[in-house]
């Protein structure tokens, strides 16, 4: 089972937007990423390389590349590795045990 299919992602429940750390979560941008944004997002917070998306998600490493830029606007981040942090952040958040 792929992560994607594991996890279901929201919006974190802090009630101040923040995650433990206290760095600013973007709800916002979360709540505004489609379904695929989503399982990409997650997929990304797991580590996971754009051609490793690609095959879980049996699309092509451009259309990873387009969700990932679609992602890094709405999530207001300016770079991979910002918006793989905070999906780790969010996926930690949501299961703290690791599962």
């Amino acid at each position: 089972m792929s992560v994607a299919e594991s996890h279901t992602c929201r919006a974190p429940s802090s009630s101040q937007g923040r995650c433990p750390c206290g760095v600013p979560l973007p709800e916002a941008g979360i709540r505004a990423l489609t379904s695929r944004e989503h399982e990409v997002f997650e997929l990304l917070g797991s580590g996971l390389s754009n051609q490793e998306i690609a095959g879980c998600l049996v699309i092509s490493g451009s259309t990873v590349k387009a969700h990932l830029g679609r992602i890094l606007v709405k999530l207001g981040v300016d770079s991979r590795t910002r918006a793989a942090l905070l999906a780790q952040r969010l996926l930690l958040q949501m299961c703290p045990n690791g599962q």
